[in-house]
């Protein structure tokens, strides 16, 4: 592998021609859009790591320097507390090419969200770390909310189906896709989560531009699902789609003053994508003892964290 050679690329548009050249588009996360509104926000310095072999590129790494944490990311991510990206993967042409890409890591370095054949293709190459988990709810063999609670031992379909009828009881309105309420889940994240990312005003822009992305650009879907009861904001759940995929990523829940709206959310978002024909459901990274552990199945994810050399 003499002709082999790695280069660092930080100009945006030379950036996005190696996105788009290696990016398998296997999840919102892959696409350029969306990583992109990230990047208009916070403008930290790319740092695309590309191995070439010859004149012919092989191996991508895309990452950024946060320089407030002083270290490398996943191109997207801010943080550990703001670790955004998911279904990571190594982009290679060729498997051959993974160990010397590897090799050509910055430090210090933190990586999260790695799949589970990241792991598996790279294992003992590089150090891995357990990192928190994601849920994954595969729905194409469901024809009702009813199929899914089913899957559940009866205690737990039991709570479900008492919150749901609880709420159902207040007569709650449900409204499709009025964006204008997504502030209001902003307030009501910020209110009951005293580490809500959106105190951060450039997190909220950020989705705001995704928003206005989706809708222009149509290149992945967002959803987004209001309830109302008596007319006082109860949940809201924000959604991606794409690819079959439905990922209700960002909820805000009034539970002091509607008890079982989280739950009756859920049931909802899981109603909605099987009427939409959706093939399955990424409830995202929650953690080792995340509710959502005892309503769909976990996914392992894997991390890498260099020190600084």
């Amino acid at each position: 592998m003499t002709t082999l050679s790695t280069r660092v690329v930080s100009d945006i548009d030379l950036c996005k021609e190696l996105w788009q050249e290696f990016t398998p588009n296997r999840s919102f996360y892959d696409l350029w859009d969306f990583r992109f509104e990230f990047w208009k926000v916070f403008q930290y310095t790319p740092h695309f790591i590309v191995l070439s072999d010859a004149d012919r590129n092989v191996g991508l790494l895309p990452f950024w320097h946060v320089s407030e944490e002083k270290g490398y990311f996943w191109f997207g991510d801010i943080g550990d507390t703001n670790d955004w990206m998911e279904e990571n993967d190594f982009w290679v042409k060729d498997p051959v090419y993974l160990k010397p890409l590897l090799a050509a890591c910055p430090t210090p370095l933190s990586l999260v969200n790695l799949t589970k054949n990241c792991f598996k293709s790279a294992e003992g190459l590089i150090s891995f770390q357990k990192h928190n988990p994601k849920n994954i709810l595969n729905i194409d063999t469901f024809k009702s909310v009813e199929d899914y609670l089913m899957t559940l031992d009866r205690k737990l379909r039991g709570n479900l189906v008492r919150d749901r009828r609880t709420i159902e009881a207040q007569n709650p309105k449900i409204i499709v896709d009025q964006f204008s309420d997504f502030d209001i889940l902003v307030q009501m994240n910020i209110s009951r989560h005293e580490g809500s990312v959106f105190k951060n005003p450039q997190i909220v822009q950020v989705f705001h531009g995704l928003i206005s992305t989706a809708l222009e650009k149509k290149s992945f879907q967002v959803r987004m699902l209001s309830a109302y009861i008596d007319d006082k904001p109860a949940g809201f759940d924000f959604i991606f789609i794409y690819d079959g995929v439905y990922c209700p990523l960002l909820c805000a829940n009034d539970i002091s003053s509607f008890s079982g709206i989280g739950n009756f959310m859920s049931l909802y978002d899981i109603k909605d994508a099987i009427t939409l024909g959706m093939k399955k459901m990424d409830f995202a990274e929650g953690g080792e003892n995340y509710y959502k552990n005892k309503l769909f199945p976990v996914i392992e994810q894997y991390r890498i964290e260099l020190p600084k050399s």
